[in-house]
């Protein structure tokens, strides 16, 4: 389960975003019952948090889905509670494969920034096959790709 903290920064993201994402961690818990714990790291967040990001280069765009409550970010955390800095893009492969399954269940279109071109309900495994697919379509179109595993955001298409 989410954590209150985590609990209290859905509350402020849109209704379907809070939705999937609850519903995602409740079909990771079951099928990882030994697995890191993951809860919301980042959710709502104000221009001036938005800036700061940039500038340390931990977000490309000064017009973040955040600012909108349209995005989420998740973190790692062992058994004891303690922050996992170190994670695998197949670590969090693990939770878009649930958020996926949540998204499909409710219909919600979402996105996943390890594959910003799909929305996650069209995502094949194994999922970082799919990120290296993405990485190719970048390099292909001239342009680097950006790689957010913690990141995931109602599609642009369908919630403006």
């Amino acid at each position: 389960m989410f954590n209150t903290r985590s609990q209290r920064r859905l509350s402020f993201v849109l209704p379907h975003l809070n939705q999937a994402a609850t519903r995602a961690r409740n079909i990771y818990d079951t099928r990882y019952p030994d697995g890191f714990d993951w809860q919301i790291s980042e959710g709502l967040r104000d221009q001036a948090r938005q800036n700061e990001l940039v500038s340390i280069g931990a977000s490309k765009t000064t017009d973040s889905r955040h600012i909108t409550g349209h995005a989420i970010d998740v973190a790692m955390f062992d058994k004891n509670g303690t922050y996992i800095k170190t994670v695998t893009e197949d670590d969090y492969c693990r939770i878009a494969e649930c958020m996926k399954a949540a998204a499909k269940e409710y219909a919600i279109a979402i996105v996943w920034g390890a594959v910003w071109d799909r929305d996650i309900r069209d995502l094949r495994p194994p999922f970082m096959a799919e990120i290296e697919a993405y990485k190719k379509r970048r390099e292909d179109a001239g342009k680097k790709a950006f790689i957010d595993g913690v990141h995931f955001e109602l599609s642009k298409r369908e919630y403006p």
